[in-house]
């Protein structure tokens, strides 16, 4: 697959679940009791690659509902999430078992076009970087989980109104906690499936 898909689909994959976070953060407002979050959560894992998925369901995101994230600072979310994806690369070869499996260089090339869309990683909230993967992915030991524990501490540093104790932060923490990881799964799906065709 040409190199320019394979970053598209990273990127795209970031935006998408920096903008599910936008949703979920948005439907616990009044909005809270007509979206069944069940479904947010299927229409965006259905294809992780669909920044607008979640437009299927009637939804729009609306500056005055998500307020908070609608700021520029916010912004630095969609580059967070992005390393994250990126720094994690050499993890999906282990998803490729049709023995047309990448080579590292393949990854590594790839990483680089990733961080070339911007990435971020303030205060080094996401403790993995590219070297320490490649040597796990190698090495066969387990894949560190993939958490939402970093969005949390940079939420309480730099998130103003969104690290106030509040119902709505609490259930936006409570559902990516939960979508995350199954982000994260169906995402490496994805880029094994692009990155052996």
């Amino acid at each position: 697959m040409e190199l320019t898909m394979l970053t598209d689909a990273v990127d795209n994959a970031a935006l998408s679940l920096f903008n599910a976070i936008k949703y979920i953060y948005m439907i616990s407002d009044e909005d809270f009791y007509n979206v069944n979050i069940k479904d947010m959560f299927r229409v965006t894992l259905n294809d992780v690659t669909n920044p607008d998925a979640l437009e299927s369901l009637g939804l729009r995101l609306v500056p005055d509902k998500i307020k908070e994230l609608d700021k520029p600072r916010f912004d630095e979310l969609l580059k967070i999430i992005r390393y994250a994806f990126a720094v994690r690369l050499p993890f999906i070869k282990r998803k490729c078992t049709n023995g047309n499996e990448p080579d590292a260089q393949v990854f590594k090339t790839l990483y680089s076009a990733v961080c070339d869309r911007g990435i971020a990683n303030p205060d080094e909230l996401i403790a993995l970087d590219f070297r320490t993967s490649m040597k796990l992915a190698k090495s066969r030991k387990e894949e560190p989980f993939f958490e939402a524990d970093w969005l949390r501490k940079w939420v309480y540093a730099y998130g103003g109104e969104l690290s106030q104790f509040t119902n709505r932060n609490l259930f936006l923490f409570g559902c990516v906690e939960a979508l995350f990881p199954l982000f994260y799964e169906a995402f490496t799906d994805k880029m094994a499936v692009l990155l052996t065709q």
